[in-house]
């Protein structure tokens, strides 16, 4: 394989992942609803709506990543964008599956986003990747999704499935959305704070997406989390200690957040303890299994404020 075609490329993961299979060597492209003159790489157009695609991309493609899909925490879920999250992944994962099922192409794998959410937002067993899906909404999302995916193997296309926990980035993500309230001394932790986190480091998440390109006996789904989780006390307080500042409010409580962020409380208040194992069986070693290294390694690439005198 040499040609990767990514659908959702120019989002938090997609931009970093482009960088990363570059500096490897593969060419990447990406699908977008729109061709940008600014795109650091050539872009492929498609409309989900319509179910098209233009077809020099999959002329193109060897393999398929795709990320594409509504941002879970970027609205509030109303009914009308709870449809959009779904429908985002659903249709898009459906129109590439069927081009890849009934066009000419060479494509070898298709590697697709998906996300812990199937497991539901708050358990105390360890997730495995063999646990059955919960009945929330997201759980539902993910499985359908996958589900989606899937029928892509029945064109001899080997499907792998990302379910990606808490992605940490420098400024995007989990530590884009605490940076400024912790420098304000405004963070605290949520709900209990006590829940546990899965978490993972942007250079680990999209190290698992090429290897799940490379690596040939790998195939369905693989968590993709770092080993040790923490609870989210202790990844507030770590993101804090970095930026050189101090926690002082007393923890969100969970009924505040239910009443401002409704449904999409529960995801954020629940515990989730998801096992890396599968994918560390493959032979894949994390960069970053400690959130202290984790957090440290993203801050210290950009200026962090000095302590008020």
């Amino acid at each position: 394989m040499k040609n990767i075609l990514i659908a959702g490329g120019s989002g938090l993961v997609g931009k970093r992942l482009t960088q990363l299979l570059q500096q490897k060597g593969y060419t990447v492209a990406w699908l977008s609803r729109e061709a940008k003159a600014a795109a650091p790489v050539q872009t492929f157009t498609w409309d989900i709506k319509r179910q098209l695609i233009h077809k020099a991309a999959f002329q193109f493609a060897d393999a398929v990543i795709n990320l594409a899909g509504a941002g879970v925490v970027e609205k509030r879920w109303t009914s009308a964008y709870k449809k959009e999250i779904y429908d985002s992944r659903i249709q898009s994962t459906s129109l590439l599956v069927d081009y890849i099922a009934h066009q000419s192409n060479h494509v070898e794998v298709l590697v697709n986003a998906s996300a812990i959410g199937i497991y539901g937002n708050d358990f105390d067993k360890e997730a495995t990747e063999g646990m059955e899906p919960a009945h929330t909404f997201l759980a539902k999302v993910c499985r359908d999704w996958e589900a989606a995916a899937s029928q892509s193997q029945q064109a001899g296309v080997r499907t792998v499935f990302i379910r990606t926990g808490i992605v940490l980035s420098e400024n995007e993500g989990f530590i884009g959305q605490l940076k400024t309230p912790i420098q304000w001394y405004a963070g605290t932790a949520l709900g209990s704070g006590a829940q546990l986190t899965s978490w993972i480091h942007i250079d680990d998440l999209c190290a698992i997406y090429i290897n799940a390109l490379e690596n040939e006996r790998m195939s369905r789904a693989y968590n993709a989390v770092a080993p040790v989780p923490v609870t989210n006390k202790q990844l507030t307080h770590l993101l804090a200690k970095e930026l050189n500042r101090s926690i002082i409010l007393p923890n969100a409580p969970a009924f505040a957040l239910k009443i401002a962020l409704g449904e999409m409380a529960d995801m954020l208040i629940g515990s989730q303890p998801v096992s890396s194992q599968k994918i560390t069986d493959t032979g894949f070693v994390f960069k970053f299994a400690q959130a202290r290294e984790a957090i440290h390694d993203l801050l210290s690439k950009g200026n962090k404020p000095k302590r008020f005198s």
